[in-house]
């Protein structure tokens, strides 16, 4: 896989929705490990995407945390 493709949409100036970031993310991760034979670290993952670790941890839970519903609590 070439890494140019996933990260294209972080070299421009605007920014990718947080979906995005936290998929591309585990994209380059599967790259990484491949590569390096072990996995990455949050923080290897998000300087190589040049985005801060704080922003790709807050992306993971946004995509990969179940959101509860005000709807139904009553």
């Amino acid at each position: 896989m070439c890494l140019h493709h996933i990260f294209q949409p972080f070299l421009s100036n605007k920014k990718p929705p947080v979906r995005d970031l936290a998929y591309k993310a585990i994209q380059i991760k599967e790259v990484m490990t491949k590569e390096k034979g072990s996995e990455p670290t949050i923080e290897e993952i998000a300087k190589s995407m040049g985005v801060e670790k704080e922003e790709l941890v807050y992306s993971y839970f946004d995509v990969f945390t179940p959101h509860i519903s005000t709807f139904f609590i009553k």
